[in-house]
């Protein structure tokens, strides 16, 4: 009796490790998919709007174009000096405004892009409880190598701020520094529009963008 009880317990340690280690794999690994290419009603942004330098004769550009064939993005341009400031510009590529999936209780934006020209000025952005999307968004810094193969990027939304430079798009105010800047879990219920910057650094880019989503990267 005693070796069945024995037994039955160190059945029923195995079986509560595997629950456990299940449930958090599934917290690691469950995602929310925000914005896609694959025609998805809920995900998928029909209609994008690209802004260049548009004050101070800035003489930036960029195109954006959609691929449904492959399901991605591609986004193509150059930021260069605004002769009036001696500084580089921007170029700005934002989704149609609606409401997107809700992405509360993560911790990451999750994002699958490729890029073969190296850039120093990549940002990403997303909008919420605002009327001012373009410039009252939240917005991190990432990098990317550049190598031409897809890479999965993963930005905490603890690095995105909603008090930064217009001029060089970098956090006058980090989240770290005061959280009345960072995005709360209302705003990531909230997000209305999502976006990428090319900002802060002169020089060519070319952009591959396969979706946007949600997760909690963590380790175990």
């Amino acid at each position: 009796i005693n070796q069945l009880i024995i037994i039955n317990m160190y059945t029923y340690s195995s079986m509560l490790f595997i629950i456990i280690s299940l449930l958090l794999i599934n917290d690691i690994f469950c995602e929310v998919t925000l914005l896609s290419f694959d025609g998805n009603k809920n995900t998928t942004s029909y209609h994008w709007t690209l802004t260049n330098d548009p004050v101070m004769g800035g003489v930036s550009y960029s195109t954006w174009v959609v691929d449904n064939d492959n399901q991605i993005g591609q986004w193509d341009g150059n930021v260069k000096i605004v002769p009036s400031l001696s500084a580089p510009g921007f170029c700005n590529l934002m989704s149609e405004k609606r409401s997107w999936p809700d992405a509360s209780g993560n911790t990451h934006l999750l994002f699958r892009v490729r890029s073969t020209i190296p850039y120093n000025g990549f940002k990403v952005s997303f909008a919420a409880d605002t009327l001012n999307m373009q410039f009252k968004c939240f917005k991190a810094d990432f990098t990317l190598e550049s190598t031409g193969e897809w890479e999965e990027i993963a930005v905490p939304f603890t690095s995105f701020s909603n008090d930064w430079s217009s001029y060089t798009g970098e956090p006058i105010t980090t989240c770290e520094e005061d959280a009345s800047v960072c995005p709360t879990e209302k705003n990531l219920q909230d997000i209305t529009q999502l976006g990428f910057w090319m900002e802060g650094a002169e020089g060519e880019f070319y952009f591959e963008l396969a979706n946007i989503r949600a997760g909690n990267v963590t380790t175990i």
